[in-house]
């Protein structure tokens, strides 16, 4: 193929009427199915255009500034082999982190309005505005990476969709001094946060740091449950493990996270009773449940109607 291209393994069909160029890899794929679902499309690939001056195999050439990755993950929403939806409720259908960065991006830009939707409407079942929507999240094929949260505040913003801030800045916020370095995206762009953004997670990264010992006092220095079937026995590994966790700490403020997997090995390990590793569970979600409506204000940020639902 001429001029260093390389047909795009997926998307090359005998009889496409338009070859997208992203980069160096070329799209073979029909010019009025595009066109019909994007009126920027259409601009672009109508005839008397400036952007479709170049011919090749026998169809005009439109370059386009997106990467080829981002273009092929659009390319599968509109021009679907295998599934035809963005967000379903099916798990096994959902799609990653990467590919919805990818279709928010590109449907944004080429005014497709309700793959845009779709995508949003998936991000949103991780970067909830609802407690119980971010407890039972399952949008992702592959649960989002913190640093990843740098790609959703960018969305947030380029969409319209404040909600989706407070979980991505804690995100980024557990992150430390990491967040600095940025987050890759699957093309190799590096996204980062402006200033002012970056300043919102430093901040909160200290008052949720600030909020660590707080935390381990509310789950642990407290005397066993009513319903103890051992009280002198979990008395004493109650206090040894708040001794522990004092003086251990944890490795990162992770506080919105349930953290009921190791209360039920700190229970083994510390011979409590079922009843009072329960209780620990139940005041670690009544505290992450109180941590959660105080999220927008940990990050300088004002969300009509957070915490209400």
């Amino acid at each position: 193929m001429s001029e260093g291209l390389q047909w795009d393994d997926k998307f090359r069909f005998d009889d496409g009427s338009i070859v997208l160029v992203a980069g160096t890899t070329a799209f073979k794929v029909y010019k009025g199915l595009l066109s019909a679902q994007s009126h920027v499309f259409s601009d672009m690939l109508f005839a008397g255009n400036p952007h479709a001056t170049q011919v090749f195999d026998g169809c005009p050439v439109v370059h386009l500034s997106d990467s080829p990755e981002d273009l092929r993950h659009l390319l599968r929403t509109l021009i679907s082999k295998e599934q035809i939806l963005v967000y379903a409720q099916d798990f096994a259908h959902a799609y990653t982190f990467d590919q919805l960065s990818a279709l928010t991006r590109l449907s944004h830009k080429y005014g497709i309005e309700s793959v845009e939707r779709q995508a949003i409407a998936c991000l949103k079942t991780y970067y909830a505005d609802t407690f119980e929507a971010w407890e039972g999240a399952k949008g992702f094929r592959a649960m989002p990476e913190a640093g990843q949260g740098i790609g959703a505040i960018r969305l947030a913003r380029l969409t319209n969709n404040p909600a989706m801030l407070p979980v991505a800045f804690y995100e980024c916020a557990i992150l430390g001094g990491k967040i600095v370095q940025g987050w890759t995206r699957e093309d190799g762009t590096v996204e980062r946060l402006g200033w002012e953004d970056l300043e919102r997670c430093i901040d909160g990264y200290g008052a949720l740091c600030r909020m660590i010992d707080y935390r381990i006092e509310c789950l642990f220095k407290v005397e066993p449950c009513a319903a103890c079937t051992s009280r002198i026995r979990c008395k004493t590994g109650m206090r040894d493990l708040y001794a522990d966790q004092i003086e251990f700490k944890w490795k990162t403020p992770r506080l919105l996270h349930s953290v009921a997997d190791e209360i039920e090995e700190w229970a083994r390990d510390y011979s409590l009773c079922e009843h009072c590793a329960e209780l620990i569970k139940e005041h670690d979600r009544s505290e992450r449940r109180d941590l959660w409506a105080r999220l927008p204000s940990i990050f300088g940020l004002s969300i009509e109607g957070w915490g209400t639902g």
